[in-house]
C-alpha cells in the first residue's frame, strides 16, 4: 500500500474528527458522506461532491 499512495502521489490522513461527526446537523443521513463532511470540516478542504446536501453544512467549502 505503501508504494501505491507514493506512487500515485497521495496524503493519507488520519480519521481524527469523529467528535466533529457526532455535532453535524443531520442534513445527510448517509454515516459514510457524513465522515467525509466532518473530515473535510476538520482538515479546512473543499469538496468535489454533485451531492446537494453537503452544501447544507456550514463552513463546508463545496465545489462542483
Amino acid at each position: 500500500m505503501q508504494e501505491a499512495v507514493r506512487d500515485l502521489l497521495l496524503t493519507v490522513i488520519p480519521f481524527t474528527p469523529a467528535f466533529h461527526l457526532f455535532r453535524l446537523p443531520l442534513h445527510h443521513k448517509d454515516p459514510f458522506d457524513r465522515m467525509i463532511i466532518a473530515t473535510a470540516h476538520e482538515e479546512g478542504v473543499p469538496l468535489i461532491v454533485a451531492d446537494r446536501q453537503f452544501k447544507r453544512y456550514k463552513g463546508l467549502k463545496v465545489i462542483w
